[in-house]
């Protein structure tokens, strides 16, 4: 059964809101919500401490779930980057779950950070309309998935 966000009292930014409009877009066997709860006490490369909490929780029927992380292609920077490695590797000790960073580029550049090798570890899919996000991350999970 799929379960939609409703009734929120949470803000969303424009687009988490796209993000979350075209999650229910998804086939029926995926769950999506809005995480109440953050990972607690994150450890930076500089050594601060950090809360996490992501946009957007997506479960499949097989309880994969990814946290996802809705960015602007602005919002991609060098401090950002360093940061999501430190959560990717926090969620990757949870079994079957994985981190996600969904970018909207309305235009066509890419994250320059992305393609750096330190950072090639990360899930980062790029989404240039509301109609491609169900898509990408149906192939996300199928791709992250089966090779762990």
């Amino acid at each position: 059964m799929k379960k939609f966000l409703s009734g929120r009292t949470e803000s969303f930014s424009v687009l988490e809101s796209e993000v979350d409009g075209a999650l229910k877009h998804l086939p029926a066997y995926f769950s999506v919500e809005k995480p109440v709860n953050s990972l607690q006490h994150i450890k930076g490369r500089s050594g601060e401490i950090f809360n996490y909490k992501p946009d957007f929780e997506v479960t499949d029927k097989k309880g994969h779930k990814f946290l996802i992380e809705v960015k602007s292609e602005n919002s991609m920077s060098l401090q950002n980057m360093v940061r999501f490695l430190e959560i990717d590797k926090m969620v990757r000790q949870e079994p079957n779950t994985g981190f996600l960073i969904l970018v909207w580029a309305r235009d066509t550049l890419r994250a320059r950070y992305g393609s750096m090798d330190e950072f090639r570890q990360l899930n980062i899919y790029h989404v240039q309309n509301s109609s491609e996000i169900a898509p990408t991350i149906e192939n996300a999970f199928s791709r992250y998935f089966t090779r762990r």
